[in-house]
């Protein structure tokens, strides 16, 4: 068996002064969220993204959770919903979520640079990483306030965030 050996010359040309051009955001926010403070927006991203699983108060994947839902919403693990054969744009459900209001989040992370960084690489949980910084910024945000902690007028980001802690 032979293998192909390339004999293009690796790419010279100087690249320092291309910026990274962000991809739009698969959140869409009402207009209204562009100039909220970062709480308001992390509550809507929440509310669009997390609550499915980690419940609409931050109680996790409850039944009482559950029972708010549609009658026939409530099967989440049926094929062709959100059961191992699940649409391709579609994901499975765990049927477990841990809640992100209470004692789990100071238990977890000291502060809200820890929380930033594990929402980023984890969540959501079915595309880790897929949110734009801003959003994970925003959600952490949210869970923060949820949790108690008064942000006052600090704007959540990597300079901040490491000296904020959670407990």
């Amino acid at each position: 068996m032979v293998t192909p050996v390339s004999k293009a010359e690796p790419n010279s040309q100087d690249t320092s002064s291309i910026t990274k051009v962000e991809e739009a955001s698969w959140i869409f926010l009402d207009d209204s969220f562009a100039e909220s403070p970062q709480v308001e927006a992390g509550a809507e991203i929440y509310r669009l993204v997390c609550s499915a699983c980690h419940g609409d108060m931050g109680q996790g994947f409850t039944d009482e959770w559950l029972a708010t839902w549609a009658p026939e919403d409530r099967n989440c693990w049926q094929s062709k919903c959100h059961g191992e054969i699940h649409p391709p744009d579609g994901f499975e459900l765990p049927r477990y979520s841990p809640p992100v209001k209470g004692a789990i989040i100071p238990a977890l992370f000291n502060t809200a640079f820890d929380l930033y960084q594990y929402n980023k690489q984890s969540m959501p949980w079915h595309a880790p990483g897929t949110m734009q910084d801003e959003e994970y910024w925003q959600v952490t945000a949210f869970l923060l306030d949820l949790n108690g902690v008064d942000l006052g007028d600090t704007v959540l980001d990597a300079n901040t965030a490491a000296g904020i802690m959670v407990k």
